[in-house]
C-alpha cells in the first residue's frame, strides 16, 4: 500500500491504474487492427516490410503499430532509454504506443475472478 493513503483511496488509484492500463492496451490493439485492415486493402507491402527491416527485434505487430502511428520512425524507444542516450525529447511530441510484454495477474471488477495479461 502507499505510504499517506487510506485503504479506500489505495484501492481507488489501484483501479484507476488498471483501467487505465487496460484501456491503453486495447486502444492499442484497436489500431493494431485497423493498420492490418488498411495494409491488405492498399496492399502497400513494401513499406511494412521496409519498417520490419529498420525494427527487427520487435514483434510483427508492434511494427504494425510503429508503421501506422508515425511511418517516418527511424528509431523508437522510451523517454528514459533518451535520456539515457543525452538525448531530449521535444516538448510536445507523442509517444507511440506498442504492445510491451509483461505478465501480471488482474482481478476483473464484475466477476471477481483473476486473469494474466501478458500485454501492458
Amino acid at each position: 500500500m502507499l505510504k499517506g493513503y487510506s485503504r479506500k483511496q489505495y484501492r481507488t488509484f489501484k483501479h484507476f491504474t488498471m483501467t487505465t492500463a487496460i484501456d491503453k492496451k486495447q486502444e492499442a490493439l484497436d489500431k493494431l487492427t485497423e493498420g492490418i485492415k488498411a495494409l491488405l486493402e492498399s496492399g502497400d507491402w513494401e513499406n511494412y516490410l521496409k519498417t520490419q527491416a529498420k525494427f527487427h527485434n520487435y514483434s510483427a505487430s508492434n511494427c504494425f503499430l510503429i508503421l501506422t502511428q508515425c511511418p517516418e520512425a527511424s528509431q523508437v524507444a522510451g523517454y528514459n532509454t533518451w535520456k539515457k542516450l543525452r538525448r531530449q525529447v521535444r516538448k510536445g511530441e507523442k509517444a507511440i504506443q506498442i504492445l510491451a510484454p509483461l505478465k501480471r495477474k488482474v482481478e476483473d471488477e464484475e466477476t471477481g475472478e483473476s486473469k494474466y495479461s501478458h500485454f501492458k
